[in-house]
């Protein structure tokens, strides 16, 4: 048994195959996709939620199409090694190239390509915009 993940182990894999290529948008809706791979946190996910928000007020839809899953831990400065692991400091999520982080919808692509520059200011991965269609920006 071979899936289209790499994992031999039928228990383990899900069967999951290229999913982020497979992710669809629906019609006439905008994603900010992600164009490098690499860890977001939870606050820079959430600053660049609020700005789309704050932009869209209620003329669009939007949708956050990764959760912030992965809990981060840290330990205080100057701790010897030991004693168990560091504390709670948030939660963040990792992301793949072409990964869908937004959709945003019921807006015309000149609104939706303003507010989307706005919001890629506070991720720390480069991001394109794409349409339904397909075609790519930013």
């Amino acid at each position: 048994f071979q899936a289209e993940d790499g994992i031999r182990d039928p228990l383990w894999s899900r069967g999951l195959g290229d999913v982020y290529k497979r992710q669809l948008l629906r019609p006439s809706h905008y994603a900010i996709v992600a164009y490098d791979g690499g860890r977001i946190k939870e606050e820079q996910l959430t600053a660049a939620f609020n700005v789309l928000k704050r932009r869209l007020k209620r003329k669009g839809v939007l949708y956050w199409r990764l959760p912030p899953l992965v809990p981060l831990t840290q330990k205080p400065l100057e701790v010897r090694m030991g004693k168990g692991k560091g504390s709670h400091e948030g939660n963040s999520v990792r992301v793949r190239p072409g990964q869908v982080i937004f959709e945003i919808g019921q807006l015309s692509l000149v609104e939706v390509f303003r507010y989307c520059e706005e919001a890629a200011c506070k991720l720390p991965n480069r991001t394109i915009l794409l349409t339904s269609s397909g075609r790519r920006w930013l």
